[in-house]
């Protein structure tokens, strides 16, 4: 409701329910509050608009979800940035609410809601659907987005670009039909966005890809972003993916069916690596795979997967494709594959198609690592009722070394690919890993033949 130090839009010309175009009425309504340094007040109904712009300090606000924003034959936008160079701080958007209609792509701004270089900037208890781009934006800025729902956005439903503190938090984001939440930077950095108790669901691939689309939470490029505490299910790729993400937390998420693997921890190319995360106390259900910590080609290494629960990874294939390429995706039905001084430790892994656990110690590349020993361990682990218990690598005898010890191995499936615990080959064209032939199962070994590998009191039984 309007108060005693705040404007109403109704003052400035601003006519509900109307049908006309009332972007012009807006803008000055918009002016005219940022100009008196008041809170500016919409009334219940639904406008008009195209695209208006806020430079200065303002609060926009309404009844939460009584004030509902449509285009008026144009591109709709609320943008905010500051009129020239430099910031704009203190921008409040709160309770309102935006359809963008699903405009052509080829009219659409950047976003719905698209801030630039904003400091102390709060979206709270807004609603944006339908945008043929982004939802929300936040491109150079600081601040909050709080307790917002966005639907059937075309893009991300969320995005920040070269962040300097922002946090993303208790989020409804529903049938979006490329990614949810994304944070990327232009260039690898620090970044530090929060990304908390977010309600993430039914994530589409409608772009196709090789995996940039269909994500429920998208890091890239940014240092040291959290995801905790989210909910995110029926992703038609991963819940989770930090691309060259160095140092970040993926922590007590719940990620159910998820199409490929449910989280990454990822690196595309030496220019893009990541060194150091943490996976924990994540439960993940349904999926094409669990948990993979890869890339140490690239120079990925450094991460720990501890606490977490994955089960029911099928094994399977899916397709999509994208500018006329079709491009055919085999999961491997795996727990947790770990690349580069990694540490897997205390996870629950049942009912997996594949391997429950594979370290891959290997140092492909010591010109992009240089020649240090890559350390994998596989400790305390239980797993139950995957075809196989815990691969290793073992074939780089000069750098890789791997430690598996204290693991439970039950019902698994003992074969010519899988063993309790053993010697394996890695593909990784294909993904795949298998028993090296005649390699002996050390599920209840005390010693190893290899001089780069230990085992000791594990427990395995089928």
């Amino acid at each position: 409701m309007p108060t005693s130090t705040s404007l109403n839009a109704f003052d400035f010309g601003m006519i509900a329910n109307s049908g006309t175009d009332q972007t012009a009425n807006f803008q000055n309504a918009i002016d005219q509050a940022g100009a008196q340094g008041k809170p500016l007040y919409i009334p219940a109904g639904v406008y008009n608009v195209n695209t208006v712009g806020l430079s200065q300090t303002l609060e926009i606000y309404a009844t939460k979800g009584s004030a509902l924003f449509v285009p008026a034959g144009g591109s709709m936008s609320l943008r905010v940035a500051p009129a020239g160079a430099g910031r704009v701080a203190n921008v409040v958007l709160r309770g309102l609410s935006f359809d963008g209609a699903s405009q052509n792509p080829s009219s659409v701004p950047n976003a719905v809601v698209d801030c630039s270089r904003a400091d102390r900037l709060l979206i709270a208890d807004c609603e944006v659907r339908n945008a043929k781009a982004k939802g929300i934006a936040l491109d150079g800025c600081q601040g909050v987005v709080r307790n917002n729902v966005a639907s059937n956005c075309y893009d991300y439903a969320i995005f920040s670009y070269d962040g300097a503190g922002v946090a993303i938090e208790g989020n409804t984001l529903l049938d979006n039909a490329n990614n949810g939440i994304g944070v990327w930077r232009g260039s690898l950095g620090e970044d530090g966005t929060v990304i908390r108790g977010n309600r993430v669901q039914r994530t589409r691939n409608e772009l196709g890809g090789t995996g940039q689309y269909g994500n429920g939470i998208v890091g890239f490029r940014a240092g040291n972003v959290i995801a905790v505490d989210n909910f995110v299910t029926d992703s038609a790729f991963s819940a989770i993916r930090y691309n060259s993400v160095s140092n970040g937390h993926i922590a007590c998420n719940e990620c159910l069916r998820s199409r490929e693997a449910a989280i990454w921890v990822e690196a595309p190319g030496p220019n893009d690596r990541y060194e150091g995360g943490i996976v924990s106390g994540n439960t993940v259900k349904d999926c094409g795979a669990g948990i993979l910590a890869v890339n140490v080609n690239f120079g990925g290494r450094r991460v720990v997967v501890v606490g977490n629960q994955i089960v029911a990874a099928r094994a399977g294939s899916f397709q999509t494709s994208q500018d006329g390429q079709t491009f055919t995706y085999t999961v491997p039905g795996r727990g947790v594959h770990g690349e580069g001084d990694v540490l897997v430790t205390g996870n629950i892994v049942e009912d997996v198609d594949d391997w429950g656990v594979v370290l891959v110690p290997v140092n492909f590349d010591p010109s992009t690592v240089g020649a240090q020993k890559i350390l994998a361990q596989a400790t305390d682990n239980m797993l139950k009722r995957c075809a196989g218990g815990i691969g290793f690598v073992q074939s780089d005898t000069i750098y890789g070394r791997a430690f598996v010890g204290g693991n439970v191995v039950g019902e698994f499936r003992p074969s010519t690919k899988f063993a309790a615990i053993c010697a394996v080959n890695y593909d990784g064209s294909n993904n795949d890993v298998s028993r090296v032939s005649g390699a002996a199962d050390l599920g209840n070994a005390t010693s190893s033949p290899y001089p780069n590998v230990a085992v000791d009191r594990n427990f395995s039984f089928t």
